[in-house]
């Protein structure tokens, strides 16, 4: 994966966890409205503030992090099909790695 991918990832992610039935399904097992809402927020913070990020800023990291990246999102994509709560928490690691990896390059998000 490069900077580029990483980008796509996320805004596919913040994409995939903003769809209703996606809300629809986790609401009903379990998940708190407000954590989901809180989720997609910081989700789609993150797509948009790396939208705006050079990819040179981050490109030596999602090089070095690059294995750990590529888990996260087959993770997710494997999870959120087939169980959606699995899927969701898979979103959440992932957002959390991705944000820490924009603090390191100095990226607010």
């Amino acid at each position: 994966m490069n900077a580029a991918g990483l980008k796509v990832m996320i805004a596919h992610v913040a994409s995939t966890i903003d769809q209703q039935m996606f809300f629809d399904k986790l609401t009903s097992e379990g998940v708190s409205a407000a954590e989901l809402n809180g989720t997609r927020s910081e989700a789609n913070a993150l797509a948009k503030a790396l939208a705006a990020t050079p990819s040179e800023k981050i490109e030596a990291l999602v090089t070095h992090y690059n294995d750990q990246l590529d888990h996260a999102l087959n993770n997710f994509q494997g999870g959120w099909q087939m169980n959606q709560l699995e899927g969701f928490r898979d979103a959440q690691i992932m957002i959390g790695f991705v944000t820490s990896l924009c603090n390191k390059a100095g990226i607010r998000t």
